[in-house]
Order: structure tokens, then C-alpha cells, then sequence
């Protein structure tokens, strides 16, 4: 056994280093999906559709990092979905940038499901354990807003999203976010419904998903904390 500094086993120090790293990396990724769920829309119109996509990029990478087995597989259809985000953008093509809504949602939609596994697998409740339920359900609400914008995308009449001057409707990502998490909080305003009978669907489905979340993930951790507390000392006999 290798003793280093301060007495400190080597493995023990190089675990510790990977930890602090792992926890990194969910604190960035907790961090730019703040940033896209709450922060981006107080930001002039003109800056959205930009930080959008440049913190979505961000944060395709900072979620591979989370990941702790098979990584690599996942490098190269990362790539390929911020190249096609990217693209759509600057040629103005519609059919990639509905082939690139598609690949976000799906991409974080497996992170999402990740997540909610870690946590179940999870022997205790750590700080890590908390990072990663909070990051599982904002990552919730833009997988949905993902597929919002998707289906507007394919029928703009899916919802009653305001129009943009001019009379075409046409909402950004700031409103598919905006819907996506009132409906998942079950909030819901009234002041964008769904028209049709799958953006109905859609919508409910939204609203269940976001209380189960929140009722199987707070139960898991409460049952976590509860079974590693110590028992009570045993009274002294008589």
C-alpha cells in the first residue's frame, strides 16, 4: 500500500480526486440547465435563439461526462447532433432542425431515465445523489420542451402559442420551456393550451410524469435516509 502525503492512501486520493471531478460535472450540468430552463428568456429575442443552442451544445458534453460507463460510444452521435443543431441553424433547413430536435430529445430523454437509475442504485443519499434529482427533473422539463417544439414544428395548430408579428405562428424555445414546465409543476395558467387531440395527449402525459417524478423520487430518498440512520442505543439491562 502506497502512502502519500499527510498519510493518505494513494487509491484513496485518486478516488477522491474522481469524485470531486464526477461532482463537477453535475454541478455544471445543474448549472446549464438552470441557465436554459430560467435564465435565457429574460435575455433580448435577438440573443435566445443563440444561447440556446450554444448551452444546449454545452450541454450535451458536460451530460457525457456524467456518464460512467461507455462514453465513447456516445461521443460520436453527440458530434453528430450538435453539428446537424448547428447546421439547421445557419442554412435555415427545416428538416434537419426537426432531425436535430428529435436526436435532443432522445439523447436526453436516456440521460434522464440515467439519472432516475443512479438514484435508485444509489446506496445513500449524498450530495451527488441530491445534484442528480434535481438535474433529473429540469432535464424532465426541457425533454418535453424539446418535444413540444418538435410536434409545433410539424403542425403549428398543436397549440395556441402566441403569434409573432406579421400573423405566422411561430413560437421559440423560450414558450415550448415556458409550457413545458407549467404543465409539468401542474401550474397550468391557461394561457397556451393544447388544440388537438395528441398535443392533449402530450400535455397530460407532461403533468403525470412531473408528480410521479416528484412522489417516487422524494420517496426514494426519504427510504434512503431512513435506512442508513443508526438504531438507537440499546437500553442497559436491569
Amino acid at each position: 500500500m502506497r502512502v502519500g502525503f499527510l498519510g493518505i492512501d494513494e487509491n484513496e486520493k485518486n478516488a477522491l480526486t474522481r469524485f470531486n471531478f464526477s461532482n463537477f460535472w453535475h454541478q455544471l450540468l445543474l448549472f446549464l440547465a438552470f441557465f436554459i430552463a430560467f435564465i435565457i428568456a429574460v435575455f433580448p429575442q435577438d440573443w435566445q435563439g443563440h444561447l440556446y443552442r450554444s448551452t444546449l451544445s454545452l450541454l450535451f458534453f458536460s451530460a457525457l461526462m456524467t456518464i460512467n460507463k461507455h462514453r465513447r460510444a456516445f461521443l460520436v452521435p453527440i458530434l453528430f447532433a450538435v453539428a446537424i443543431q448547428w447546421i439547421a441553424s445557419v442554412f435555415e433547413l427545416n428538416f434537419l432542425e426537426m432531425a436535430s430536435k428529435l436526436l435532443n430529445f432522445l439523447f436526453f430523454l436516456y440521460m434522464t431515465v440515467y439519472f432516475i437509475k443512479e438514484i435508485v442504485i444509489a446506496g445513500k443519499v449524498t450530495s451527488r445523489v441530491i445534484l442528480e434529482s434535481i438535474i433529473g427533473y429540469l432535464m424532465l422539463g426541457i425533454v418535453f420542451s424539446i418535444f413540444i417544439g418538435f410536434l409545433v414544428q410539424v403542425d403549428p395548430a398543436m397549440f395556441s402559442f402566441p403569434d409573432v408579428p406579421g400573423g405566422v405562428n411561430y413560437s421559440h424555445f423560450n414558450e415550448h420551456l415556458y409550457f413545458g414546465f407549467v404543465t409539468l409543476s401542474t401550474l397550468g395558467y391557461g394561457d397556451i393550451v393544447p388544440l388537438l387531440p395528441i398535443s392533449r395527449s402530450l400535455t397530460i402525459l407532461i403533468s403525470v410524469s412531473g408528480q410521479l417524478y416528484l412522489a417516487i423520487i422524494i420517496a426514494l430518498l426519504v427510504g434512503k435516509y431512513a435506512s442508513k440512520k443508526e438504531p438507537p442505543p440499546a437500553a442497559p439491562p436491569v
